[in-house]
């Protein structure tokens, strides 16, 4: 499965609720332990079968030579060549897919799957990361643009005043004068 299709099976599945995806994105790697935990389980058992299997065919072994010295003792030296050769000398019986094999199997595509959306889980992380810094330097240019906006306009009502401050003394001034020469 591609990562494009781990998205979208992701975001296809995705819940709807902000406290169930927070919720999913921290137990995704809960998810992964207990998968690799369920994936040694089984790597566990399988090593214990194989002991077990092995054990018994040693058994069975020591029991067909046992067998044979005694057949061997009951001919009593009538055999030349030392024993029979009728094949049962035990080869490596070519490895069935055992119910733990095929439970290893899916056990181990689980964790894959589980890594593999834990990884896209990291990226959209990392992307919301990017994208958080992007829009943090963005608001920091607003506001360094707002801040001289409003250094600006301070400015711009100082001069203002002082501008009215003088033209009402002039208003003042005029009206005085035009009192002075109606009297």
């Amino acid at each position: 499965m591609s990562e494009n299709e781990l998205l979208k099976e992701r975001l296809f599945t995705k819940e709807i609720s902000l406290k169930a995806e927070a919720h999913n994105q921290r137990a995704t790697l809960a998810k992964c332990a207990f998968r690799f935990q369920e994936l040694l389980h089984a790597i566990v058992l399988r090593q214990h079968q194989k002991q077990r299997e092995q054990q018994q065919q040693q058994q069975q072994q020591q029991q067909q030579q046992q067998q044979q010295e005694e057949q061997q003792e009951t001919k009593g030296g009538m055999d030349v060549d030392g024993g029979d050769d009728n094949g049962t000398t035990s080869q490596p019986q070519p490895s069935k897919s055992s119910p733990i094999e095929t439970k290893i199997q899916t056990i181990k595509n689980q964790l894959v799957l589980e890594l593999k959306l834990h990884d896209i889980e990291m990226k959209k992380i990392a992307l919301g990361c990017v994208a958080g810094a992007s829009e943090l330097e963005h608001y920091d240019a607003l506001s360094a643009d707002t801040q001289q906006s409003i250094q600006g306009t301070r400015e711009a009502i100082a001069s203002l005043r002082t501008k009215l401050a003088h033209c009402q003394k002039v208003k003042k001034h005029r009206m005085e004068y035009e009192k002075i020469c109606e009297n």
